[in-house]
C-alpha cells in the first residue's frame, strides 16, 4: 500500500500544478524563479532552490521515511524545496538521483531540452489511473522486487527505446509497473522477450506461473534474505555509485550480482583451480531456472560439468569415474554430470510425460487426463505405439511398447496383456470380420502375432495366439482388397515390406515379400512409415506409401504381383511439393509420417468418396488432391494449414492426422492442435480446443459417456520423465538403480517401472518339461544388484545383453546355476570308457530337472558361475564351452556325479585325456579354429569353408584324429592354434603326408626349379630324427615309402658319416618346438625351412653338409645351429652370410634378413644378428647375380670358396666395405659380381679402388713429393701413433659391428705387431664407405686432391688419415674480424673452414637460416647470384662457379682436370662450392677469402634485394653488396657529397679526382669493396658506434607530447664517408673530445650541407653598480615597472654564427652563447669563456678547459675514495671518469643524471629540472604559470608503463624523464652537458658557468646549484 499511497499523494499535489510545463516551450528547460525576485503576481509553479525540481514536487516527497531492519533504523530524507543540492541526492540508494527520478521517463539529456510531455507516467498508462512519479525516498517505487535504478538501467541499456516524445518506453523493466518483477522475461531465440528460463517441473507440457524464474528472482539471486536496497545498495559492482560494497562479484569485473533476466543461461564465469575467470560468452548449457530449482549456481559454468550426486558409473571398470571435461565431450566421460542430467530432462525437447492422454473435444482450457504405469486407470507402458477404438463395445485398444492395454474409458476398467521379455510391439491393427469375430494383429520386433478377442472386446484367453515370423514389423496397414479376410501390408526396417492375410480363425497365411514395394524403397534407401488406400470412382485403386525419404504411389490394391510404382517426390525434390522442415529438426522435409484419405462424408460420418489425402510430414500438414494427382505439383497444397505461432516448438512436425468432417485433429511434436477445415479447404488453426502437450504420434476420438473425447498416444523420446531427474539424487526415479548406471546401460533413470523388466531375456525356465517360457526373469534390478562371485568378475551384469560375459550361458543361468539346456546328458565316462546312449541321456535330463526318481532332491546341483566373467575358473575355457563339453562320470546319473570338466575348476585346463600333447584347453582352441573355418574358411591359410567341411573334428580322446600316422601333437606343433606359418600340416586333415609346407630343399641341378625329389618333405622331416636318408632308402636299407627318391644327399656320406642328423640335434633345434614330447625329439620342423633357426635352410645345409672326420660331426647340420657363424673357407664371410647373400625372393629362411643388410654381431661371448642400419639398399648381393655366376656358385656364395666371384677380392672384403649406390641402385662392392669398385660410394671424390689403393700408393693429384715421402698411413702412424690404431679400430667399429672377424685380427696385430693377410689389406686405406675417414670434417677426396708436400714441415699439408691438419691455413688467408690486433681461433679461415664453404657456407651460422630455407652453402649462394644477377640458367651458373675455381691459375685448372678424370662430374658432385685452401682469393674478387668469411651472414642484401651470403669467398659478385645498409639512400640532387679521401691519425688526406663522387639523387651503396677499402665492417652499419642520436617529433599544439622518437641513423658508415666526410672508424673524427654524434646533432646544417648556423644566442651582459663596484650580469634593465619597481628582465641576445664541425677540432674552444664569467676590477673586466668542450662535460675548471689539457692531466675518477687518478685520451673515458659511470657511486656523483632517485646512497638532488617560468622580472617569482620542459621527478607519457606522470621514472623498464629529449641525445637519461646554445640551460636566470662554479666552491660536485636544475632565485615571490 505504501507505493499506492505515495502515488496518489504526489498526483494530487502536483497534477494541477504541472500546467507550467505544458505552457513552456517544449525545448526549453524549467525556469528557476525565486518568489522574492518576482513582481506582481508570481508564476503558478516556482523552483525556489533553482534545482530544476518544482517546489510542489519536492513538497510532495519532503517527508522523511524511517525504515527498520534488524533493530537498525534508517531515516531516508525527503526533498527540500529550499535546498538546491538535493536534486543530486540518492537518499533511497536506488542508483537514481532525485532529479533523475523527477524527470523519468525522460533521461537527463532530454528532460530539459527535448521533452514534449510532463514527466512521470501519464494517467492513461498508470495502474492507479493518476500520473505517477518515481519516489526518491523509496528504492522500489512499484514494489515489484526490482529497484528503480535497476529497472531504469535495464530499460535504457537492454529493452527500452525512446518514443516520439523523447521519453523512454520500457519493455519488461518499467519502474512504475508492478508486474515486471513477477514476469519471466528472458529473450527468445528470435530476440523477443518472454520465453523465460523457468522450466516445466511437473513435465505436463506447460510452464505455469509458479514454474517461472521471475525477473525479481533473477535480480535478487544470491542475495541474503534481508537484503534491502535502502540499507545495502543495488546488487551490482562498480556500475554506478549506488552499487553495494557489501558483496563481491565473481571475477571482480563490474556488473550485476544476480542472474541475467534477459538471458536464459546466465553463467558468466568458471573456476580454474581456485580462481574465478570470466567466460568469453555466457552460458553452461543449462537454463537458469533449472539450476536455481536444484540449488546449482546459474552464474558458474563449472558446476554444469560436476556430478553433484556422484551417480556416474565406472563403465570401463578401471577404478575411477572419468569426469566430464567439456560440454563438447560430456558423453566421453563416465560421470553423469549436472549438464547430462539436464539433457536427460530436456530429452531433445521431449521432456513432457508420455503415455496416453485425453481431453474433451472442442473445449478450451479443459483438463488433460494422464494415463501411464503409475496412474489409475493405468496403461501398460508409457510408450504408446497405436490406438484403436471399438465404438460399439466402448473399448479403446492401447498398443504400447510392452504390450496391450484394453481400456474401457466409461468405467475406467483396464486389462493389461504384457508381452514376453525381449518382445516389443511396434504397431497394431484391430479387425472384426464379417462374422463378428474380432482380432488384434500385433506387429512385433520379432514377428506378427494375432490375438483373438471375445464378444465383450476383451482378450480371449482360451484361444491360441497365432504367429508368423518373417522379420521385424514396424508398420501394419489394412488393404482394401475385398477378399473377406484381413489383408495387410507390413513394413519393416531397412526398406523391408511384406503382404499377408488373417482369416476368420485368426490364422496368418499368404505371407510374401512385397517385392515391387521393396525394390522401390531400395531406390531411395527408404523405410515404409505410412500407407493410404485411395480409389477415385471408376479408376484403378492406388496405394500411397509414405517413407522417411519421400512419397510413392502404386497402382495396386493388394501390393502383390506386378504393378506400376512411382516416386512422387524423394529427399532431393521434396521441398518442391511439401513445406521445408525446421532445420533444427533431426528429420528432413521428405519424411512422411501420416497419410489419411478424406472426402465428402455420409450422415453417419463415413466417407462417401475419396477426394483428398492429408499428408503429414516433418514440415507440416498438406492436402494432396486426388482429382489432380496426375500433376503432383498442382495436387499439393498447404494454404492456411500451418501453425505459425508454435512452429519453432514443433507444431508443424506432424506425426498423426485425424479428419473429423469439418475439422482436422493434428498430432505433432508440440502436441495436438486443430485445423478448421475439411477435405476441400482449410481456414487455419482452430483455437477453440485444448492442446494435449507432448510428442503426439497417435490420435483417436471416441464417445465417452456422451462426450466426444480426444485420446492421444505420446512418444516419450529417450526418457520417460515419469520422475523428475534430480542432479542431487543419485536415484531420481527411486527404482533402486543409480541414475548413472541406468543411463550408461540404456535404461531410463526417470522411469521407476523399468526395474522389473528383463529386456535382454536372460532369465531361466525351471519347468523345461512343461513349457519354454521363462519363469524366473533376470530383471534390470537383478542385473544391477548382482555381486561378483570371483575376483575377476565385477558387480552388476549388463541389462542390454543376455550373456554379459559372452561365454555362451545366459546371465540368469549362471546366477542360478541352471544348465539344463546347455548340457549333453547322452554321453558319459564309465570305468574309463567313453559311452553314449540316447535313452540314458533322456533319463538323466529328467533327473536334472525334477530330481532323483522324481523326488526333486539331488537334481540340478551345479554351482553358480559368474555371469560377468566368461571364464569363471580362469582356465581359458569359457564356462559355456566347459558345460557343453563336460560329461558326467559314473554308471547312473543321480545329480551328484562328478563331471569331466567343471567351469568352476581350473585344474581341468591342462588335463590331456588322449596324451597327444594337446590339453583340454588346446582342444578348445582347435575347435574354435574348425568352427571358424567351416563358416568363413581360412583365407589366410588358403582354406575354403567348403574344404573345411571335410576336416575331422579333433578328438581329445584320440591321439591321431586324422589317421595319417603322424601324431596330432606333432602335426599341431604342440600348439593350441593353427598359425599361418603352419599351413601345410594340420591334425584335422590327413592328406598332408608328402607335403612340403616350409618349402625347404635345394636346387641340386641348378636348373632354377625345386622338384619333388629336391624337397625336404613332411615324412623326411619327421624321420630325420633317427634315420639317414640316402637316395631311395634309409641307412639301414629300408626303401622309402611309395617309391620316393630324394636328391638331397652327398656321396661322401656313404663312406664317412656315422650318425643321423637328429642324433646330434642341438638344444636350440629342440627348444624351437615348444611342447615337443620326448618321442618326437630329433625331428626337424616341417613348418620351418630352418629348423635350427640358424638362418640357413635345412635343404641348403643338407646339400652342403660334409662329415668332419676330425671333429666327428657334421660341418653343416640342419638340426644344429652352432655352425652358423663359422668360416671354414677363411674369407672373412661366415656361413650365415654366405647363404644369405642370396636374392631375397629366393630365400628359404627370412627374406627380410639377407646379406649385407644383416650381419653377425659379437655381443660379449655371443654372436647375434643385427640389421645394418646404414645398408639402405633393399636388395641382397644375390639380386645382382648374373646367370654365369649362378652357374658357378648357385644362388649363394660358396661356403667352401673364399672368392666366390673370382675377381681377386675376398668375399669378406667386398662385404665389409660395400655401400648402396643411390645413383645406380646397386652395391658398390659385391662378392657375387666381378669387376666392381670403380664407383665413389661415399661421394668423397675418390673411387673405392683409389681409397683401397692408398695402402700401397700416395695421392696422384699432380702435386710434387719426394720419392721417399712416406705413405699417408705411415705418416699418420708416426704423427698420430696414439690415434692410428684407434682410427682403424673406429673404422672397423664403424662397420656397425659387421667386422668382428677383422676386429679380432686387429686385436692380434696390436698384441703381436703382425698383421694377418686379411687385416693387412685394411691398414692403410681410407674408408670407401666414409667420406671422412679421419673424421676431421674434410672429406677424403678434398684432402687427397688439395694436399701438398710441405718441405718446411716435412709432411703432407692435408692427410685423410690424420686430424691435426684441420688447424692448418695453407693459403694464410685468415683475417682479424673483430680488429683487436690478433687473429683468434674462431677467426682463422682454416682448410677445414674452406671445405665447409660447400657444406654450411659458414659453419658457425648453420642454425641461423630463415625458416623454410634449409642450409644455403657458399656454392649454392654463388649459383643463385649468377642466375639472378646475370640472368643465366642454373647449369650456366654452375659452370660459372666451376670456371671461377679453375680460372684462378694453371694449378687450379690442372687440379680440376685430374679430379674429373674418374668421371666428368666428380668435382661437381663432391667438391663444387669449396673455398680453395691453396689460394687466398678463391673468387678473384680482390677481397681475401678470410675477410669474406669473417663478415658473411645470410640475409637480404642490397642492391639485389634478395637473400644472399653478405660476403662470400666464392661469389665475385658480392663486392657490390651493401649488407649492413649503411649507404646514403636519401640523397637528393641538391646534396653535396663530401670530399673523398682517407683519415689517418685524425688527419684527412683528400683522394684523387677519380675518387670523388659527383652530385646526384641515386642511392650511394657502401659496398663490401668500400668497407674492405675503408677498413669498416660490412656486418656493422655503424662501425665506430656513433649513430646513436634520435629523431624526435612533438605534437605541434603541445611540445610535451611526443608523437615519435626513433633513432635517426645519421652517422652510418656510408653516410659518414659520403655525406659528412667524417671517419667511419672513429666516433671522434677530429679528436676534440666532442663525439661526432654530438657535433652532428648540434652543428649539422642540412640546408647548407655544412656544420655552421646563425642563431640569436649570444648573451648580452649588462653593467650594474653594486655597493660601488662595477659588475656585469646576464640581465637586462627593463626600466620602471607599473608599480614603480625596477624591472630586471632576461638578457638581450645577439645574432651570432656557431659551428660544431666533427672534422675540425677548433670549434671545441668556441663559446657561442657567451655564458661564461665576467670578472671586473678597477682595471677593467675580464671574460672567462665557457666553451663548447666545457659545456659537454659541465666543467669550469681551467685546468680541464681544453682537450689538450685534459689529455695531459691526471683526473680522479668520481666517487673513488681515496681518489683513483687516470689519464684519459678519448671523450668517453673523460665522461666516465667525471660522472663516475660504471662505479658503485654513480648515483651519488653523476651530476648529469636526469632522473631523481631515492635509492639508498643516491643523491636526491641530482636530477634535471628545466622550466620556462614565464617570469618577466628577475625579482618576482610567479610559480602559477611555470611550464615544465624537463622534470626528473616525472615520467614522460612516451613509453610510460604505469600510473600518471607524477612518479619517478623506472629507467630500468625504459621509462623516461619528462621532456628528456631536450637534454638527452642518446636516451641514456644522462644529459649531454649544458646547452652550448643556451646561456641558461635550466631556465633559472643563472648562467650555466655560474651555477657550476658556485657548486664547486667546496670542491664537491652536486651539492650546490646545478645548471640542469631550476634553482630558487631566493628573491621576492609575487
Amino acid at each position: 500500500m505504501r507505493r499506492k499511497q505515495t502515488v496518489i499523494l504526489v498526483t494530487l499535489l502536483i497534477l494541477g500544478s504541472m500546467v507550467f510545463v505544458s505552457q513552456s516551450r517544449p525545448n526549453s528547460p524549467v525556469e528557476s524563479v525565486h518568489p522574492d525576485d518576482t513582481s506582481g503576481e508570481g508564476p503558478p509553479i516556482t523552483d525556489t532552490d533553482k534545482d530544476f525540481i518544482p517546489d510542489l514536487h519536492e513538497e510532495a516527497f519532503s517527508q522523511a521515511i524511517n525504515l527498520t531492519l534488524d533493530d537498525v533504523t534508517l531515516t531516508i530524507n525527503g526533498l527540500d524545496f529550499e535546498n538546491g543540492s538535493d536534486n543530486q541526492s540518492d537518499f533511497d540508494n536506488d542508483g537514481m538521483v532525485a532529479l533523475q527520478e523527477y524527470c523519468w521517463p525522460y533521461d537527463m539529456e532530454n528532460c530539459f531540452s527535448n521533452r514534449r510531455t510532463l514527466t512521470g507516467k501519464p494517467p492513461g498508462q498508470s495502474e492507479s489511473g493518476l500520473r505517477e512519479f518515481l519516489d526518491p525516498r523509496v528504492a522500489d517505487t512499484d514494489e515489484d522486487g526490482l529497484p528503480d535504478g535497476y529497472e531504469v538501467w535495464m530499460c535504457m541499456h537492454e529493452t527500452g527505446s525512446i518514443n516520439e516524445s523523447n521519453a523512454w518506453e520500457c519493455n519488461a523493466f518499467d519502474p512504475l509497473n508492478s508486474y515486471d518483477g513477477q514476469n519471466d522475461s528472458d529473450r527468445c531465440s528470435d530476440g523477443d522477450l518472454g520465453c523465460g528460463d523457468g522450466f516445466d517441473v511437473d513435465r505436463d507440457g506447460i510452464i505455469e506461473v509458479h514454474e517461472w524464474y521471475t525477473n525479481s528472482e533473477e535480480y535478487n539471486y544470491g542475495a541474503p534474505e534481508n537484503w534491502t536496497t535502502e540499507f545495502h545498495g543495488l546488487r551490482c559492482i562498480e556500475l554506478m555509485p549506488a552499487c553495494t560494497e557489501l558483496d563481491t562479484r565473481p571475477t571482480g569485473y563490474p556488473g550485476w550480482l544476480g542472474t541475467d533476466p534477459l538471458g536464459n543461461d546466465s553463467d558468466f564465469f568458471y573456476w580454474s583451480g581456485s580462481r574465478e575467470l570470466a567466460k568469453s560468452n555466457r552460458g553452461d548449457g543449462i537454463i537458469d531456472g533449472w539450476e536455481v530449482f536444484f540449488g546449482l549456481d546459474p552464474r558458474n559454468e563449472s558446476d554444469s560439468l560436476l556430478d553433484s550426486d556422484e551417480d556416474g558409473w565406472d563403465i570401463d571398470r578401471d577404478g575411477m569415474v572419468l569426469p566430464d571435461g567439456s560440454r563438447a565431450t560430456i558423453y566421453l566421460g563416465e560421470a553423469l554430470s549436472n549438464l547430462e542430467e539436464y539433457y536427460i530432462f530436456i530429452d531433445q525437447g521431449n521432456w513432457v510425460r508420455a503415455g496416453l492422454k485425453s481431453t474433451p473435444l472442442g473445449e478450451i482450457d479443459a483438463e488433460v487426463q494422464m494415463y501411464d504405469q503409475g496412474t489409475s486407470p493405468a496403461v501398460l507402458h508409457h510408450d504408446v505405439r497405436a490406438l484403436h477404438v471399438d465404438a460399439e463395445r466402448g473399448m479403446l485398444y492401447v498398443a504400447t511398447k510392452r504390450g496391450v492395454t484394453i481400456f474401457e474409458p466409461s468405467t475406467g476398467d483396464t486389462y493389461h496383456h504384457k508381452l514376453l521379455p525381449g518382445v516389443e510391439l511396434n504397431d497394431m491393427v484391430h479387425w472384426t470380420d464379417s462374422g463378428g469375430e474380432s482380432f488384434l494383429v500385433l506387429g512385433l520386433n520379432q514377428n506378427v502375432a494375432v490375438w483373438n478377442l471375445d464378444d465383450s472386446g476383451r482378450l480371449d484367453q482360451t484361444a491360441p495366439v497365432n504367429e508368423a515370423a518373417f522379420g521385424e514389423v514396424s508398420l501394419l496397414s489394412q488393404l482394401n482388397t475385398g477378399s473377406g479376410s484381413l489383408d495387410l501390408l507390413a513394413g519393416g526396417p531397412d526398406g523391408t515390406a511384406w503382404t499377408f492375410s488373417v482369416d476368420g480363425s485368426g490364422q496368418v497365411n499368404a505371407v510374401m515379400s512385397a517385392q515391387k514395394v521393396v525394390e522401390a524403397l531400395a531406390m531411395e534407401n527408404a523405410t515404409l512409415q505410412a500407407v493410404a488406400h485411395a480409389t477415385l470412382d471408376g479408376q484403378t485403386p492406388q496405394l500411397y506409401l509414405g517413407t522417411d525419404n519421400g512419397l510413392l504411389v502404386a497402382d495396386t490394391s493388394d501390393a502383390r504381383g506386378d504393378f506400376s510404382i512411382t516416386w512422387i517426390f524423394n529427399e532431393t525434390e521434396a521441398e518442391l511439393y511439401v513445406r521445408a522442415a525446421d532445420p533444427s529438426n533431426a528429420s528432413h522435409s521428405a519424411n512422411v509420417r501420416a497419410l489419411v484419405v478424406d472426402g465428402p462424408r455420409a450422415l453417419d460420418g463415413s466417407l462417401s468418396s475419396h477426394q483428398t489425402i492429408w499428408v503429414g510430414t516433418a514440415g507440416g500438414v498438406h492436402q494432396f488432391s486426388l482429382l489432380d494427382a496426375a500433376d503432383p505439383l498442382v495436387a499439393f497444397t498447404r494454404e492456411r494449414m500451418q501453425n505459425d505461432e508454435w512452429d519453432t516448438e514443433g507444431a508443424n512436425d506432424v506425426h498423426a492426422i485425424l479428419p473429423l468432417g469439418n475439422e482436422v485433429l493434428i498430432g505433432s511434436a508440440y502436441g495436438t492442435w486443430v485445423l478448421n477445415g475439411d477435405y476441400a479447404r482449410s481456414l487455419g488453426v482452430d483455437s477453440g480446443h485444448t492442446r494435449i502437450p507432448g510428442f503426439v504420434t497417435e490420435v483417436v476420438v471416441m464417445d465417452v459417456d456422451g462426450n466426444e473425447t480426444v485420446f492421444a498416444g505420446l512418444n516419450p523420446g529417450r526418457y520417460s520423465n515419469r520422475m523428475l531427474i534430480n542432479p542431487f539424487n543419485n536415484d531420481s526415479d527411486l527404482d533402486g538403480m543409480p541414475d548413472g548406471w541406468e543411463n550408461a546401460h540404456g535404461l531410463d533413470p526417470t522411469d521407476p517401472f523399468d526395474r522389473d523388466e528383463d529386456l535382454d531375456v536372460d532369465g531361466i525356465n525351471l519347468n523345461p518339461l512343461e513349457d519354454d517360457v521363462p519363469d524366473h526373469n533376470w530383471t534390470n534390478l537383478d542385473e544391477f544388484r548382482y555381486l561378483a562371485i570371483v575376483s575377476e568378475g565385477f558387480n552388476g551384469t549388463d541389462p542390454r545383453f543376455s550373456d554379459t560375459d559372452g561365454d555362451g550361458l545366459l546371465d540368469g543361468s549362471e546366477y542360478w546355476g541352471w544348465f539344463y539346456s546347455e548340457t549333453n546328458f547322452t554321453c558319459h565316462y564309465e570305468t574309463g570308457e567313453y559311452q553314449c546312449d540316447e535313452s540314458e541321456g533322456d533319463v538323466s535330463k529328467q533327473v536334472y530337472a525334477l530330481g532323483w526318481q522324481g523326488t526333486g532332491s539331488s537334481g540340478a546341483t551345479d554351482r553358480a558361475t559368474d555371469p560377468t566373467v566368461w571364464d569363471s575358473d580362469g582356465d581359458g575355457m569359457p564356462d559355456g564351452w566347459e558345460i557343453e563339453n563336460r560329461r558326467w562320470i559314473g554308471t547312473t546319473f543321480h545329480g551328484g556325479n562328478e563331471w569331466s570338466m567343471d567351469p568352476m575348476d581350473p585344474t581341468d585346463r591342462d588335463e590331456d585325456a588322449d596324451s597327444d600333447g594337446l590339453t583340454n584347453y588346446c582342444e578348445y582352441q582347435w575347435e574354435l579354429l574348425l568352427l571358424d573355418a567351416r563358416v568363413n574358411g581360412l583365407e589366410s591359410h588358403g582354406e575354403s569353408a567348403e574344404g573345411a567341411q571335410n576336416w575331422t573334428k579333433i578328438d581329445p580322446n584320440n591321439p591321431d584324429s586324422d589317421g595319417d600316422s603322424l601324431p596330432d601333437g606333432w602335426e599341431a606343433r604342440y600348439a593350441c592354434v593353427w598359425d599361418t606359418a603352419n599351413v601345410g600340416i594340420n591334425p584335422l586333415n590327413g592328406s598332408d603326408y608328402f607335403n612340403n609346407p616350409d618349402g625347404d630343399g635345394y636346387d641340386t641341378n641348378l636348373d632354377g626349379e625345386l622338384t619333388e625329389d629336391e624337397w625336404f618333405n613332411n615324412w623326411m622331416e619327421y624321420h630325420i630324427k633317427d634315420k639317414q636318408i640316402i637316395g631311395n632308402m634309409t641307412d639301414d636299407g629300408t626303401p622309402l615309402p611309395d617309391g620316393f627318391v630324394t636328391s638331397l644327399w652327398n656321396e661322401s656320406w656313404t663312406s664317412g658319416a656315422t650318425l643321423p642328423f637328429g642324433d646330434s640335434a642341438g638344444s636350440n633345434a629342440i627348444s624351437n618346438v615348444p611342447g615337443i614330447i620326448l618321442t618326437d625329439e630329433g625331428s626337424s620342423d616341417p613348418l620351418s625351412a630352418d629348423s635350427d633357426t640358424d638362418g640357413m635352410p635345412d635343404g641348403w645345409e643338407l646339400w652342403y653338409a660334409r662329415w668332419d672326420t676330425f671333429q666327428g660331426q657334421w660341418a653343416l647340420n640342419p638340426m644344429n645351429s652352432s655352425d652358423r657363424f663359422n668360416d671354414p673357407d677363411g674369407d672373412g664371410m661366415t656361413n650365415w652370410e654366405e647363404y644369405n647373400s642370396i636374392s631375397a625372393n629366393l630365400s628359404e629362411t627370412d627374406a627380410n634378413q639377407t646379406s649385407p643388410q644383416w650381419f653377425p654381431f659379437r655381443s660379449g661371448n655371443q654372436i647375434i644378428l643385427q640389421p645394418w642400419a646404414q645398408g639402405v639398399g633393399t636388395s641382397s648381393f644375390g639380386a645382382f647375380m648374373s646367370s654365369d655366376q649362378y652357374n658357378l656358385s648357385g644362388p649363394t656364395c660358396d661356403p667352401n670358396n673364399g672368392d666366390s666371384d673370382g675377381d681377386g677380392l675376398l668375399d669378406g672384403i667386398e662385404l665389409l666395405f660395400t655401400e648402396w649406390n643411390l645413383s645406380y641402385l646397386n652395391w658398390t662392392l659385391n662378392p657375387l659380381v666381378a669387376g666392381d669398385g670403380g664407383a665413389d660410394g661415399d661421394q668423397d671424390a675418390l673411387t673405392d679402388l683409389q681409397e683401397l689403393n692408398l695402402t700401397y700408393e700416395n695421392p696422384l693429384n699432380g702435386g710434387l713429393a719426394p720419392p721417399d715421402a712416406p705413405k699417408m698411413w705411415e705418416e699418420a702412424l708416426i704423427l698420430e701413433s696414439a690415434n692410428f690404431s684407434e682410427r682403424i679400430e673406429d673404422m672397423l667399429e664403424g662397420r656397425s659391428g659387421r667386422a668382428f672377424i677383422a676386429l679380432q685380427q686387429h686385436w692380434n696385430w696390436e698384441v703381436t705387431g703382425i698383421a694377418a693377410p686379411f687385416f693387412s689389406t685394411l691398414i692403410g686405406i681410407t674408408d670407401p664407405t666414409n667420406n671422412d675417414t679421419d673424421d676431421d670434417g674434410m672429406i677424403d677426396g678434398y684432402e687427397y686432391w688439395f694436399t701438398e708436400w710441405d718441405l718446411d714441415g716435412n709432411r703432407w699439408s692435408m692427410n685423410p688419415l690424420t686430424v691435426t691438419d684441420v688447424f692448418t691455413d695453407s693459403d694464410d688467408d685468415s683475417y682479424d674480424c673483430n680488429q683487436n690486433g690478433q687473429v683468434e681461433p674462431q677467426e682463422r679461415y682454416t682448410n677445414l673452414r674452406e671445405y665447409e664453404a660447400r657444406v654450411y657456407g659458414k659453419e658457425s651460422m648453420r642454425y641461423s637460416f630463415p625458416a623454410g630455407f634449409g642450409i644455403v652453402d657458399y656454392g649454392e649462394d654463388a649459383i643463385s647470384a649468377y642466375m639472378d644477377e646475370q640472368g643465366i640458367s642454373w647449369g650456366e651458373a654452375r659452370a660459372k662457379l666451376v670456371e671461377s675455381f679453375a680460372s684462378k691459375d694453371v694449378t687450379s685448372a690442372n687440379r680440376l682436370s685430374r679430379i674429373n678424370s674418374a668421371y666428368s662430374d666428380n668435382f661437381n658432385l663432391s667438391l663444387i662450392g669449396i673455398s680453395d685452401p691453396t689460394h687466398s682469393d678463391s673468387d678473384s674478387d680482390g677481397i681475401p677469402d678470410g675477410w669474406e668469411f669473417c663478415y658473411g651472414t645470410y640475409q637480404i642484401v642490397l642492391p639485389v634485394d634478395d637473400w644472399r651470403w653478405a660476403a662470400n669467398p666464392v661469389n665475385p659478385l658480392d663486392i657490390d653488396y651493401d649488407p649492413d645498409l649503411d649507404g646514403w639512400f636519401d640523397r637528393t640532387s641538391n646534396d653535396r657529397v663530401a670530399t673523398q679521401g682517407a683519415w689517418s691519425s685524425h688527419v684527412f688526406s683528400p683522394g684523387s679526382s677519380g675518387d670523388q663522387i659527383s652530385a646526384g639523387n641515386s642511392p650511394l651503396f657502401f659496398t663490401n669493396w668500400m668497407e674492405y677499402d675503408n677498413g669498416t665492417r660490412p656486418d656493422l652499419n655503424d662501425t665506430d658506434g656513433d649513430a646513436i642520436t634520435y629523431d624526435h617529433i612533438s605534437d605541434s599544439s603541445d611540445t610535451n607530447i611526443t608523437l615519435s622518437h626513433e633513432l635517426d641513423w645519421a652517422l652510418l658508415d656510408g653516410r659518414e664517408v659520403f655525406k659528412y666526410g667524417t671517419n667511419a672508424l672513429d666516433n671522434d673524427t677530429d679528436w676534440d673530445m666532442l663525439p661526432d654524434w654530438y657535433e652532428y646533432k648540434k652543428g649539422w646544417n642540412e640546408s647548407n650541407d655544412n656544420w655552421s648556423s646563425e642563431a640569436q644566442i649570444e648573451t648580452v651582459w649588462e653593467q650594474y653598480s653594486v655597493l660601488g663596484s662595477i659588475i656585469l650580469r646576464p640581465l637586462h634593465d627593463g626600466g620602471i615597472g607599473p608599480t614603480g619597481e625596477i624591472l630586471l628582465e632576461r638578457p638581450l641576445m645577439n645574432w651570432t654564427w656557431y659551428t660544431f664541425n666533427a672534422t675540425d677540432p677548433s670549434d671545441a674552444m668556441e663559446d657561442p652563447d657567451m655564458d661564461g664569467d665576467w670578472e671586473c676590477t678597477n682595471a677593467g673586466c675580464t671574460y672567462t669563456a665557457y666553451n663548447n668542450f666545457q659545456e659537454f662535460y659541465g666543467i669550469t675548471d681551467a685546468s680541464l678547459s681544453t682537450p689538450t689539457a685534459v689529455r695531459s692531466t691526471p683526473i680522479p675518477i668520481a666517487g673513488t675514495d681515496p681518489p683513483i687518478n687516470v689519464v684519459v685520451s678519448e671523450w668517453w673515458e673523460l665522461r666516465e671518469t667525471l660522472l663516475g659511470l660504471g662505479t658503485s657511486e654513480h648515483l651519488v656523483v653523476n651530476y648529469m643524471r636526469m632522473y631523481r632517485s631515492f635509492l639508498p646512497g643516491a643523491s636526491e638532488e641530482l636530477y634535471a629540472l628545466v622550466l620556462n617560468d614565464m617570469d618577466p622580472d628577475y625579482m618576482t617569482i610567479d610559480n602559477s604559470n611555470d611550464i615544465y620542459l624537463v622534470n626528473g621527478e616525472w615520467t614522460d607519457e612516451f613509453g610510460r608503463l604505469w600510473g600518471d606522470q607524477y612518479h619517478i621514472p623506472n629507467t630500468g623498464q625504459e621509462e623516461k624523464v619528462w621532456g628528456w629529449w631536450r637534454m638527452d641525445m642518446d636516451d641514456d637519461m644522462i644529459a649531454e652537458g649544458t646547452d652550448p646554445l643556451n646561456w641558461d640551460t635550466d631556465g633559472d636566470w643563472m648562467n650555466d658557468w655560474f651555477e657550476i662554479d658556485n657548486d664547486m666552491l667546496d670542491n664537491i660536485r652536486g651539492n650546490g646549484p646545478s645548471p640542469l636544475r631550476w634553482d630558487d632565485r631566493k628573491t621576492n615571490i609575487g
